[in-house]
């Protein structure tokens, strides 16, 4: 199965760091305000933490059909095997994308073969 990655309408209107570009994909996908580049942080840690402070919450990736979090995995399988209809922040040292519906947000044309690790982003309110 061949996939091709391009950068979104998001990433090319940004042109950005990545953590603002994948933070704005996230808030614009669930209609909040989005992030000025000064409010944005440029750490991964601290950006699900502003996520949570705009009403958004977060969780480990699980395996698929398991309780237990996602071990580290390529984008490649992400792409193919994570939940199409959910939210995702991924991750690699020094990078940030985002899986929103099975749309990837992604500044970089070459992701490279690290192992990705990520959290589900959801509203506040939902029950996960």
């Amino acid at each position: 199965m061949k996939i091709h990655i391009s950068l979104s309408a998001i990433a090319r209107k940004y042109e950005e760091r990545c953590t603002f570009v994948v933070a704005n994909a996230i808030l614009e996908h669930f209609g909040l305000p989005e992030l000025t580049l000064e409010e944005c942080p440029t750490d991964g840690l601290a950006l699900v933490q502003t996520l949570r402070q705009k009403g958004l919450n977060y969780s480990p990736i699980k395996e698929p059909g398991q309780d237990w979090p996602m071990q580290p995995r390529t984008l490649r399988w992400c792409l193919s095997n994570l939940d199409r209809t959910k939210v995702y922040y991924l991750f690699v040292v020094g990078h940030a994308m985002a899986l929103i519906k099975g749309q990837l947000i992604d500044t970089s044309e070459r992701p490279g073969q690290r192992k990705v690790m990520g959290f589900e982003i959801y509203r506040q309110r939902e029950v996960q």
